[in-house]
């Protein structure tokens, strides 16, 4: 069986946002590390979670 998960969130609060005068690349950075934070913690639960009931 295949599925596709996609989603996004800005996993506020768990991932600290630059301040107002931060440049454009650490901006970047951040938004980055909050996808990554997303795709690893919350999407694949939930394909081991939609797998399991799928089984």
């Amino acid at each position: 069986m295949e599925f596709e998960l996609r989603g996004s969130s800005h996993a506020e609060g768990l991932v600290p946002q630059p301040g107002s005068d931060a440049k454009p690349s650490e901006n970047l950075a951040a938004a980055a590390k909050r996808e990554r934070l997303w795709t690893d913690k919350v999407l694949s639960q939930v394909a081991r979670t939609v797998g399991a009931r799928m089984s």
